[in-house]
């Protein structure tokens, strides 16, 4: 994919609404990163238990966490991606099992 440029930095102040639109891009970069997201959280549940990934990702840790706010875990991006594609965990691990429907690619 080329990527075009509009000659624009940051010193000019422009908004990236603006920028997107004079590049005709249509795709936020966040709405691309969560994309990616959840087609490697599609691929990592497709796995066998026993799979490295899989283990990690169900995995807990013993002892107890810091004071104050807690850092972020991945799984609470995912469903904070989910929740933005207005479905539920449970939903998304059904989907998860046909990778067609999952990353919606047309049916063959």
């Amino acid at each position: 994919m080329a990527e075009k440029n509009a000659g624009i930095t940051r010193r000019d102040r422009e908004r990236n609404e603006a920028v997107r639109e004079k590049l005709e891009q249509k795709v936020t970069l966040i709405e691309r990163i969560r994309k990616r997201r959840l087609t490697w959280f599609g691929h990592v549940m497709r796995m066998d238990g026993n799979r490295l990934p899989v283990r990690a990702m169900h995995c807990r840790v013993e002892g107890s966490r810091s004071r104050g706010r807690q850092r972020k875990r991945w799984i609470d991006n995912i469903k904070e991606d989910l929740e933005a594609c207005n479905l539920d965990m449970e939903t998304a691990l059904d989907l998860t099992e046909d990778r067609k429907r999952w990353t919606g690619q047309p049916s063959s």
